[in-house]
């Protein structure tokens, strides 16, 4: 009966779990997360120090040779990337058209063609025109890739705005074990993120969040608080 209640169910599956069951679930999303983010700590403080240092953040006062003596830092790895996202921008998008589509085996009536060009204008006129910040994100993406060579897009939909969306997701928020080859094969992927306590209860209501009471942390029970989403291989049996 359980079995065909988790084939019967839409999406979420948490009603038909146990109490206990989901709060071993929630523990387990945190410990893994933990021990994968503590994995790649090394590359995340490189990660850190390069994005710094392309930013010209203010460094420390030097005390060598002498005390305050001068610190002159050549942007050569701020440089580097924003020639490498001049180069690449135009090479992505073009005007108001970044996706394009080929035909592939014969098309003799061109069928297959005229298919092809109404995905290709489906397809730019969302991306331009309905999915907001696409063009901004693609921007910081291709400006961050080089300095520390990986980056993601996350694509879902928003049902607060009825809507696809698309986002940059820097890696230094998305954790996977540092041994992991491809996303593909990781057994978990996490992205860590804040939310506003008014934007969680907006989750609640739209069926996206469970119901639950948000604890207050602090002083400010508005603040922010960081949100855990993982993907993940869990045996429920």
């Amino acid at each position: 009966e359980r079995l065909i209640s988790f084939a019967q169910a839409e999406g979420d599956v948490s009603p038909i779990l146990t109490a206990s069951e989901l709060a071993q679930l929630g523990a387990d999303v945190v410990r893994d997360w933990i021990l994968d983010d503590q994995s790649r700590s090394d590359w995340k403080e490189k990660a850190q120090q390069a994005l710094d240092k392309a930013a010209q953040e203010k460094t420390e006062p030097k005390s060598y040779p002498w005390d305050k003596a001068s610190n002159v830092n050549y942007p050569i790895l701020t440089v580097a990337a924003l020639q490498f996202g001049a180069r690449a921008y135009p090479g992505i998008v073009r005007g108001d058209e970044a996706v394009s589509c080929k035909v592939f085996g014969r098309d003799p009536d061109g069928k297959k063609a005229a298919r092809a060009d109404r995905v290709k204008t489906f397809l730019n006129y969302k991306l331009f025109y309905q999915i907001e910040d696409w063009e901004a994100d693609t921007d910081a993406l291709i400006h961050q890739l080089p300095i520390i060579g990986c980056a993601f897009r996350k694509v879902w939909y928003d049902a607060r705005e009825s809507r696809k969306r698309i986002e940059y997701v820097t890696a230094l928020r998305v954790s996977v074990q540092q041994s992991t080859k491809s996303l593909d094969r990781a057994p978990r992927i996490t992205q860590d993120y804040d939310l506003y306590p008014y934007e969680i209860r907006a989750l609640q209501e739209s069926g996206d969040y469970r119901e639950f009471t948000l604890v207050e942390e602090g002083e400010d029970p508005e603040a922010s608080r960081l949100i855990l989403e993982q993907h993940r291989l869990h045996d429920l049996d």
